[in-house]
């Protein structure tokens, strides 16, 4: 007779490792309490103190956005490798246009695609312009918003330029 050992299997479960990152949002001095940071198509709001904690994020690179009503977008990657800590300085807008009305003009969504609009421009000339300079685009709005089609625009970087009387303001866009 042939004798053989009992057999003993062994089960290893891996748990997932996640990470968190912090994002502290201020404007160089005070914390902006209506900032946002999206990430993989989720929103999170920024508590009294600027700050935004996003748990459960997994090894690797991300990419966020933050927003926020009179301040120009921030947008960057970040890897995800431990529990980190970002610190964004938002830019806000000057306050004669953003305030038009109560009513920040507003270019989104940035990055677009096919359709770019910009709100709340009512009396305003815009004018776009290529990452060379060139303007490629240029309206005189008599309307509240203006639709512009971007199907035509070659992927870059591009300028908005909004001018109503003797003030200016200049947007950043990436059209993909």
């Amino acid at each position: 007779t042939i004798q053989t050992a009992p057999t003993t299997i062994v089960r290893f479960y891996l748990a997932k490792v996640t990470y968190r990152v912090t994002f502290n949002i201020s404007d160089g001095t005070n914390p902006i309490t209506g900032a946002e940071v999206y990430i993989n198509n989720h929103r999170y709001a920024a508590n009294l103190s600027g700050r935004v904690a996003v748990g459960g994020l997994e090894y690797g690179s991300i990419s966020y956005k933050v927003t926020a009503p009179r301040f120009d977008d921030v947008t960057g990657t970040v890897d995800v490798t431990a529990n980190k800590t970002i610190n964004v300085t938002m830019h806000a807008w000057p306050e004669s246009l953003s305030q038009e009305g109560n009513q920040a003009v507003k270019v989104f969504p940035n990055p677009c695609q096919d359709q770019l609009t910009i709100a709340h421009v009512s009396g305003a000339e815009i004018t776009v312009y290529s990452h060379l300079g060139q303007r490629v685009g240029q309206w005189q709005v008599t309307e509240e918003n203006l639709s512009i089609s971007t199907t035509s625009y070659a992927p870059g970087l591009y300028f908005i330029q909004i001018v109503k009387g003797t003030e200016s303001l200049v947007k950043k866009v990436v059209i993909e």
